[in-house]
């Protein structure tokens, strides 16, 4: 088991995807502890403020990010294989 993990890791360190799964922890530890931040930095004042005039929601702009960030990995990617093959 240990060694799968190891594998895992060594996988996700070459193909840059530990950072993104650190973000994705990072996004979620923020979500829990947004009733602890100060009245300003919290989501709900954000989106009440700020984004009052688009239909966003917590969810939506979480999944946005998320597709942003996938699709950045994937570039990420692409352009390491392109400068390994040239």
């Amino acid at each position: 088991m240990r060694l799968k993990v190891k594998e895992n890791i060594t996988l996700w360190r070459n193909e840059g995807l530990i950072a993104y799964v650190a973000l994705g922890f990072l996004c979620t530890f923020f979500m829990e502890v947004n009733a602890l931040l100060p009245y300003y930095l919290q989501q709900s004042i954000f989106f009440e403020t700020l984004m009052s005039y688009m239909a966003f929601n917590t969810l939506f702009s979480l999944a946005l990010s998320e597709i942003f960030f996938a699709m950045l990995v994937v570039i990420c990617h692409n352009t390491k294989l392109e400068k390994i093959t040239n």
